[in-house]
């Protein structure tokens, strides 16, 4: 065979090979992205599998055993989002027990976005249920300022009342100052402001408090 024949025919099988390696690649890639663009078939079982959880430590929350309401407690706050609709439903349960761990469960998981772990998070719960100046100051100290703006919007009669009082020289208009104070430390004084303007009773006072 002469050379030129030789030459031919290395470069066809060359050519040859490009081309089957060129249609595998494309073949696997195709077969990839039908794979990626398949629906997983077990997405829907879990959405009701999580759904059944959350029924069952619903109703351990009504459990005589203090363990158990304690671990479904932990639970649900674990849960977050996915149970958070629940929990609000057996907030107006006929169960006394049910409703008042199912409001804790509620304040656990609104704090759940600040508080990285359960003792914290309870820790903060247990002041979010506390109307009392010390626990709005305690959330504010620990810049917590958005669930302080929460706390105001939860306790209205506690809220109210520092409205009512915010014009005289007493503990409210200290309240706001300290308020005020804490917010200008820790740089957060935007964040403050929507706490502030929750208590200040009308546009006057907003602005007066705005000067304190």
């Amino acid at each position: 065979m002469c050379w030129h024949s030789r030459f031919w025919l290395s470069y066809c099988c060359k050519f040859a090979l490009i081309g089957v390696f060129i249609c595998g690649t494309v073949a696997d890639e195709n077969s990839g992205s039908a794979d990626q663009a398949a629906p997983d078939p077990t997405s829907t079982k879990v959405n009701s599998h999580g759904q059944s959880l959350v029924e069952s430590l619903i109703e351990q929350l009504g459990s005589p055993s203090f363990s158990t309401r304690r671990q479904a407690v932990t639970s649900l706050w674990q849960l977050g989002s996915l149970a958070e609709e629940r929990v609000k439903q057996a907030q107006r349960s006929t169960d006394k027990q049910v409703a008042e761990l199912a409001r804790q469960v509620g304040i656990l998981i609104k704090v759940s976005g600040q508080v990285a772990d359960i003792t914290s998070a309870r820790e903060v719960a247990q002041l979010f249920l506390d109307a009392k100046n010390e626990s709005l100051v305690e959330l504010a100290t620990r810049g917590y300022w958005p669930l302080a703006r929460a706390f105001l919007e939860e306790h209205g009669a506690y809220t109210s009342k520092i409205q009512e009082t915010f014009f005289q020289q007493g503990e409210s208009r200290q309240l706001i100052q300290l308020l005020v104070h804490l917010a200008e430390m820790q740089g957060s004084v935007d964040l403050a402001w929507q706490v502030v303007s929750r208590v200040v009773p009308d546009g006057q006072a907003a602005s007066r408090a705005a000067k304190l």
